[in-house]
């Protein structure tokens, strides 16, 4: 098997070995970005950041041999993790205020528990998460005006608008949208066979 295309399951099995520091390297690199994100969403705040993170790691590597893939998807398994930690810091420090800060008013983030709260933001960025990774992996796979093509129609740029604000033929821009976009799907989907494989 290809070694950096190693299935997720294969990888947190290796993991379950505490010896195997290869293993525990790749699922550092694999999910370290991902607890940084859900961490800066839920207005963790910078000086606490790495401490967290650092935390929800050494939470993993005790817990991971606790993971039976019968029961559920590593990435529900992993979010439960996360979700505990996070609350566990925001009781330590009280931080309800912050809670607020991601949602638009008090009433909202009252009307469901904290627990509740932090799996919707969860949720919420995952798909994100995904996506921005893949798009950062792929752009220096493209020269010249693709990416920028591809990002101006995911913020909903007519095909017109991108020709005048790029100076390109309105073929150009369907071509590189579709050269891009095919490379971006088998991105997302390495991306999501390696961090939430079903």
């Amino acid at each position: 098997m290809d070694n950096a295309r190693e299935t997720s399951y294969t990888l947190i099995e290796r993991a379950c070995d505490l010896g195997d520091e290869e293993a525990w390297r790749r699922i550092h690199d694999h999910y370290r970005a991902f607890i940084i994100f859900i961490l800066k969403r839920l207005s963790v705040k910078e000086s606490d950041l790495d401490d967290l993170v650092q935390q929800v790691l050494v939470i993993l590597m005790r817990d991971i041999g606790k993971y039976d893939k019968s029961k559920g998807r590593f990435r529900s398994w992993f979010i439960q993790l996360i979700r505990t930690t996070v609350l566990m810091h925001f009781r330590k420090v009280q931080s309800f205020e912050k809670l607020k800060e991601v949602f638009s008013s008090e009433e909202e983030v009252r009307s469901c528990s904290v627990e509740s709260v932090i799996d919707k933001i969860i949720e919420e960025e995952w798909g994100n998460y995904i996506s921005t990774t893949a798009l950062k992996r792929i752009e220096k796979s493209f020269s010249g005006n693709a990416i920028d093509v591809f990002k101006m129609s995911m913020k909903g740029f007519s095909v017109s608008e991108i020709c005048t604000k790029l100076d390109l033929q309105e073929s150009s821009v369907y071509t590189l949208k579709k050269r891009v976009k095919k490379m971006m799907v088998q991105e997302v989907n390495y991306i999501v066979t390696n961090l939430e494989p079903s």
